[in-house]
């Protein structure tokens, strides 16, 4: 997986051409793009994906991290109209739009909120794949508070906190990564009773 440049913002011009040097490196390896501008200030565009994945046979999908379901249907068409969608997936990489992300021709997740509720996002994942809307409706309002809270300050510091709270792992961050704050502490901790109350089981 290869994330898009940060702090120099390149040109479109200049994503193609780096992701297209990474792909050329490893022509046996299928690469995985990775689009997330909140943490890169960097936006690839749905005709440069498509451009790049032209040329790189080897670039089979996309993480698709900005957030928005307008992207996700954008680049869906642009593939589809390049006739890329069978070996170019997209991935949500933004856990409280997986749901609706999906319905917009996202294939798949690549999540944080699955080490708190797999079963529930493995669930979701299921629901658009038989096309059960009613399903997926369900466990993606009942999942929300814990998709949206996990992200209430940068990732991983809600999900070592959550993980921590629940027995799994300590909760050790590395500077300039700090404890989760006293009032997000309470946002986590009620999300994750939400999503219990709900239903759905904690790290099942």
């Amino acid at each position: 997986m290869v994330v898009t440049p940060y702090y120099n913002k390149p040109t479109q011009t200049g994503l193609k051409e780096h992701f297209l040097a990474v792909a050329r490196a490893v022509p046996n390896t299928p690469v995985c793009l990775y689009n997330v501008p909140g943490r890169t200030g960097c936006t690839l565009q749905s005709k440069t994906l498509v451009a790049i994945a032209k040329e790189a046979d080897n670039v089979v999908a996309i993480k698709e991290a900005a957030g928005d379901v307008r992207v996700v249907s954008e680049m869906s068409l642009a593939l589809k109209e390049a006739g890329l969608s069978a070996r170019v997936g997209i991935l949500s990489g933004d856990d409280p739009t997986f749901a609706p992300a999906l319905l917009c021709g996202a294939t798949g997740v690549i999540s944080v909120t699955t080490h708190i509720i797999p079963g529930a996002m493995i669930g979701i994942w299921k629901a658009a794949q038989t096309g059960d809307l009613s399903t997926l409706t369900r466990l993606h309002l009942d999942s929300y508070p814990v998709n949206a809270q996990l992200f209430c300050a940068p990732n991983p510091i809600p999900l070592k906190w959550a993980l921590n709270s629940l027995g799994v792992i300590q909760n050790v961050l590395r500077p300039p990564l700090s404890v989760l704050e006293e009032n997000e502490v309470r946002l986590v901790a009620q999300a994750l009773e939400k999503v219990k109350t709900s239903g759905i089981e904690l790290l099942k």
